[in-house]
C-alpha cells in the first residue's frame, strides 16, 4: 500500500470494522478486474488542529469500469451493473452497500469515481483519534510460529472455494516452512486427503458441492490416519457461541473472517505442536488490540494488494 504525505503513525478505531470494509471493497475490485493492477494508497489529514484525523483509503483498479447512472445506485443493496455482470461475475453487489455502511458508522464514508472501460477507485474515509505509540509486545506463540515444527516443512491442505481467500491465506503463511495444497470444496479435500499425508487442514465452512460441516463430519467418522488431523475452521460467522459450535463438530479450532495473520499463525503453531491434545483444551486466540500503528495496516492488507497485483 503507498502512503501518501505525512502524519501520524498511531491511531484508535475499530479494526474489525475497517478490515471487513476494505475486504469487501479489494475483494470487488479484484472480480471486476480480469488483467490489470490493484493499487491501494493511503493518507491521513488533522482535523482543525485536534487529535482527530480523517482517514482515507483509496482503493483502485485498472478494470471493467461503469457509467454514471451505474454509479448512482452501486451502493443500493443487491445491485451490480447489470444482469450481464451478474451472471458472468457472479455475487449481488450487497458487499458494498455493507462497506459503506461500516464506513458510515466509523464517521466517514464511500465514494466512487469511475468510467466504462477505465477502472474505477473507491475512496474510503473514516474519523480516528491519533495516538501515543504503544509498545508492540509479540506473545511467545507468535513469534514461534515462523518455524511452528524446528527443521520440518510442514503440509496444509487449504480448502476454500473462494481463489481471492486462498491467496490470501496463502501470503500470511508465507514465512512459514509449508507446503500448501488447495481443494475447492469438501469433496476436493477428502480426496487430496486421500492421497497424501497432511498435518493440518484449513477448512472454510460456506462452500458448494460438500460444506465445511459435511467435510469435518466425514473425515472424523473415517477410519483413516487422517480422521484425527488438526483441523482450523475458516468462516464468515461470527456470532458467540460458533467457536463452541464448531468445536463440537470435531474443528480443533476456529478462526473468523476477515482473516487476522496474528492470530492464523498462532493457531497454526498451537494445531501442529500440541495436535495430540483435545480440541476442547486448545486456548482461543486473543483479539487483535483495537490501537495500532498505520504500518500494521499495511501488514494486514499487503497480502491482498500483493494478490491484487
Amino acid at each position: 500500500m503507498e502512503r501518501e504525505g505525512t502524519g501520524p503513525d498511531w491511531f484508535c478505531f475499530d479494526r474489525v470494522r475497517l478490515q471487513q470494509c476494505l475486504t469487501n471493497l479489494i475483494s470487488s475490485a479484484i472480480k471486476f478486474t480480469p488483467s490489470g493492477v490493484v493499487t491501494l494508497r493511503s493518507a491521513t489529514h488533522a482535523i482543525d488542529g485536534g487529535p482527530n484525523h480523517t482517514i482515507r483509503i483509496g482503493v483502485q483498479d485498472t478494470g471493467i469500469g461503469m457509467d454514471a447512472v451505474t454509479q448512482d445506485r452501486l451502493f443500493n443493496a443487491f445491485t451490480q451493473a447489470d444482469g450481464s455482470t451478474t451472471r458472468r461475475f457472479g455475487g449481488t453487489g450487497l458487499g458494498l452497500a455493507i462497506s459503506r455502511r461500516l464506513a458510515r458508522m466509523m464517521g466517514g464514508d464511500i465514494k466512487v469515481a469511475s468510467e466504462p472501460g477505465r477502472g474505477s477507485t473507491f475512496t474510503a474515509t473514516f474519523a480516528a483519534p491519533a495516538v501515543a505509540p504503544r509498545r508492540v509486545v509479540v506473545p511467545p506463540e507468535a513469534k514461534n510460529a515462523q518455524l511452528p515444527v524446528s527443521g520440518v516443512i510442514l503440509r496444509i491442505l487449504l480448502v476454500d472455494d473462494n481463489v481471492t481467500n486462498r491467496q490470501v491465506v496463502r501470503l500470511f503463511l508465507a514465512g512459514l516452512r509449508a507446503n500448501i495444497t488447495e481443494a475447492e470444496n469438501g469433496a476436493g479435500a477428502l480426496a487430496a486427503l486421500a492421497e497424501s499425508e497432511f498435518d493440518l487442514v484449513l477448512l472454510d465452512v460456506h462452500m458448494p458441492v460438500m460444506d465445511g460441516c459435511e467435510t469435518i463430519r466425514r473425515i472424523r467418522a473415517s477410519d483413516q490416519p487422517w480422521s484425527t488431523l488438526p483441523v482450523i475452521a475458516l468462516t464468515a460467522d461470527a456470532m458467540e457461541g460458533d467457536r463452541e459450535r464448531f468445536v463440537a463438530m470435531g474443528m480443533n479450532d476456529y478462526l473468523a473472517k476477515p482473516i487476522d495473520r496474528r492470530q492464523l499463525l498462532n493457531l497454526v503453531h498451537a494445531a501442529t505442536s500440541r495436535a495430540s491434545e483435545p480440541a476442547a483444551e486448545e486456548p482461543v486466540a486473543k483479539p487483535a488490540e483495537k490501537s495500532f500503528a498505520t504500518d500494521d495496516l499495511d501488514d494486514i492488507l499487503s497480502a491482498i494488494d500483493i494478490a491484487a497485483a
